[in-house]
């Protein structure tokens, strides 16, 4: 075993396992009354070929523009026409995509088995954290870290949302590769029989196949051989050679093949741009890292730009709260060997994340060394830490953070995507396209929420095919969460203005493009064109649109989908901003 001595077995290390394992499961059955939404919508059209674009298949439901030129998909309405020209956005997920795809063939549409199929690979993560914590923990530890890990909010999405299932599958073969292969080495060290470390190279083999979050198993294994053994350094080498080179050929595929994000103002991706990556990990690191040591959710970095430095704050306070609790903590030599290498892996194991959108899914790797951390300095502080009361304040804040906010996120956020799925089920359902002629061009005006922008056209043609084909295309002509001013022109033109100041923008918007829009941006395309006229702060406030004869305006009022004409010359529209199923 690779636990040190343990001390008389204590709370956690008679109750804990069997806590994590019940609440684990209470806490994820809600998950299972989650409907269909968002990028479900696209991948059960895709399967049922509904979406007309050759490139979708069982396969390669994540691969969203296969490198090809997104001009046509701005014309078909699939991306706003502000979309950078030679936007990517690309992943490598084939046991994942064909996870998904099995799912379709076997029960159609069904919610239900997908989201059993989520949990089950939650819950046999969980059997692996659990293993794993147990072989390289005190029991009390291990017990403390079992449960921290069963209630960590960052686990909601992976079983909430069915698109979201290439990082739980991702983190069942990584997390199986990394315990393999510290296993076999801990084998090896003691003399006892050991089938050797690459045992672990099948498992990691597909973790690469199903998540780019897989090299979060690598940066462990690395900080492992690194920072926790103490053998010859050419052992070590020898023992990190194959995940590395796996690593490595892995990335050289990904880049040479396409793979990865590219002109988002959201994804920075290390192989295009390597200084936007170096300052993403700088200033969206700490938030990762203060879900890991003090779980605060990392989603809310999303909720507003200008909040960013308060989650940078409370991320770098949890960590610096979790490394002086350690700091005194009485741990022996080989203890703080442990730590330090968990440690390091675990702030290692967040670079692949740093890049995208921030969310505690996508730590579901670097938890299990984590928490382990986190674990370790509450038993600590509270077991051998000394009478010290401001210590101890310190751990059953880490303590009720994880356990009782990481609780509460995993219920609370289930029930968040709970109601937007039925929002979006509803919207779509009882849409109102009464102003739209056959064959016409729907123009969405109102498209803060991506309920509306991301998956308007999406939702209407999976819950109401009958309306989605009135429609030729539908574009999404501002994102903007403000209120909107609609005029026509004698040409048969329109300009949208944004009339709120300052002009606001979401998340969601900057997924489409990393450069400002400037005044003069033109787009030409044959049944669609645009001609920015004024910005503010790279934001487009007023646009000229160049939209087809037969087109109408769609928009969202009394939380519901409401078309209207185009209005006649003259007689401006304006149009006042509604919140979405997402509040935004």
């Amino acid at each position: 075993m690779l636990a040190a001595a343990t001390t008389p077995p204590g709370f956690w290390a008679r109750r804990g396992f069997v806590i994590a394992w019940i609440l684990g499961i209470v806490l994820s059955l809600p998950a299972l009354r989650v409907g269909a939404l968002n990028d479900d919508y696209f991948q059960h059209l895709a399967l049922e070929g509904s979406i007309p674009l050759t490139h979708l298949g069982p396969t390669t439901l994540y691969d969203f523009t296969a490198g090809q030129n997104v001009l046509p998909w701005i014309e078909r309405g699939y991306l706003p026409w502000q979309s950078h020209p030679e936007l990517s956005l690309r992943f490598f997920r084939p046991l994942a995509s064909l996870s998904i795809a099995l799912d379709h063939a076997l029960f159609g549409r069904a919610q239900l088995p997908g989201h059993v199929q989520n949990l089950a690979w939650f819950l046999a993560l969980l059997a692996i954290g659990i293993a794993w914590f147990k072989e390289l923990l005190p029991k009390q530890q291990a017990g403390l870290a079992s449960v921290l890990f069963a209630v960590a909010g960052g686990h909601t999405l992976n079983i909430a949302w069915t698109s979201a299932r290439h990082l739980p599958i991702c983190a069942v073969f990584g997390g199986l590769a990394v315990w393999l292969h510290v296993r076999q080495r801990e084998a090896h060290s003691r003399g006892c029989a050991s089938a050797g470390s690459w045992v672990a190279w099948p498992p990691l083999a597909l973790a690469f196949g199903t998540s780019e979050a897989s090299l979060a198993s690598v940066a462990l294994i690395a900080s492992y051989e690194i920072l926790g053994r103490t053998d010859n350094a050419r052992g070590r080498l020898l023992a990190l050679a194959a995940p590395l080179g796996m690593a490595l050929a892995y990335l050289s595929f990904y880049a040479t093949a396409g793979y990865g994000v590219r002109h988002s103002g959201l994804y920075v991706s290390p192989l295009s741009e390597p200084l936007a990556f170096v300052e993403a990990a700088a200033t969206r690191g700490p938030i990762l890292v203060g879900e890991l040591a003090g779980a605060v959710p990392a989603f809310l970095w999303g909720s507003a730009a200008e909040a960013e430095p308060v989650w940078v704050t409370l991320g770098c306070a949890f960590s610096a709260l979790v490394v002086t609790l350690l700091v005194r903590a009485p741990l022996d030599a080989s203890e703080r060997r442990r730590v330090s290498w968990l440690g390091v892996g675990a702030v290692a194991g967040t670079l692949p994340a740093v890049g995208g959108i921030l969310n505690g899914r996508m730590l579901i790797i670097p938890s299990l060394a984590a928490l382990a951390v986190v674990a370790i300095a509450i038993d600590a502080t509270f077991g051998r830490g000394g009478p010290h009361r401001l210590a101890k304040a310190g751990a059953w804040v880490l303590l009720c953070m994880h356990i009782g906010l990481g609780s509460f996120v995993r219920v609370g956020l289930t029930a968040v995507l709970g109601r937007i799925s039925e929002q979006q089920a509803t919207l779509a359902s009882n849409a109102d396209v009464a102003a739209c002629p056959i064959d016409a061009t729907g123009l969405i005006v109102t498209g803060a929420d991506p309920s509306l922008s991301l998956s308007g056209a999406t939702s209407l043609a999976y819950h109401r095919p009958d309306l989605i084909d009135r429609f030729r295309a539908i574009h999404v002509l501002s994102m903007a969460p403000q209120r909107q001013r609609i005029e026509c022109s004698a040409d048969g033109s329109l300009t949208l203005s944004v009339e709120d100041r300052p002009r606001r923008a979401t998340l969601f918007e900057r997924l489409f493009r990393d450069e400002p829009l400037t005044p003069g941006f033109t787009l030409d395309l044959q049944k669609l064109g645009a001609t920015v006229l004024e910005t503010e702060r790279g934001w487009a406030t007023r646009v000229n649109f160049r939209v087809p004869e037969k087109s109408c305006l769609l928009m969202l009022q009394g939380q519901r989908i409401v078309s209207a004409r185009l209005p006649p010359l003259g007689r401006p529209l304006v149009i006042e901003h509604e919140p979405g199923p997402y509040g935004l």
